[in-house]
């Protein structure tokens, strides 16, 4: 927890490579920790801010495929989507991406949003 909070504290100090590392370091020496998939989570999101665009999305595939007990995956599964969606600028993977959330996490909260998001991307919605 204390690792887990000075890389906390180096990503709100925007020392986005240092916090990358340490929540790297977190999830590779304490593989079950109940923080390990938080700091899989981070590391996406610092990929992302470093625009390491296929990093990040191996790294939230990880958590949907590995970390079977994690209330995250369906969060890494919605930052999937919204990767192909907004950065990659990909409809069809988007769609796709959102259609696995629906079919594997059908009582997700995201899973109204992602209806939404479906329906725009495929021109139904006004």
């Amino acid at each position: 927890l204390e690792d887990f909070a000075k890389a906390d504290l180096l990503s709100r100090q925007r020392k986005y490579s240092e916090a990358l590392a340490s929540f790297r370091e977190i999830a590779r020496s304490n593989p079950n920790a109940l923080l390990v998939d938080d700091s899989m989570m981070r590391v996406g999101e610092l990929q992302l801010t470093l625009r390491q665009t296929a990093e990040a999305l191996a790294t939230f595939q990880k958590v949907t495929t590995e970390m079977e007990a994690s209330i995250l995956r369906d969060r890494a599964q919605v930052r999937i989507g919204e990767i192909y969606q907004n950065t990659l600028k990909d409809k069809g993977r988007a769609i796709e991406a959102y259609e696995v959330l629906l079919a594997k996490y059908p009582n997700s909260m995201y899973a109204e949003e992602v209806r939404k998001r479906i329906r725009l991307l495929r021109g139904d919605a006004i």
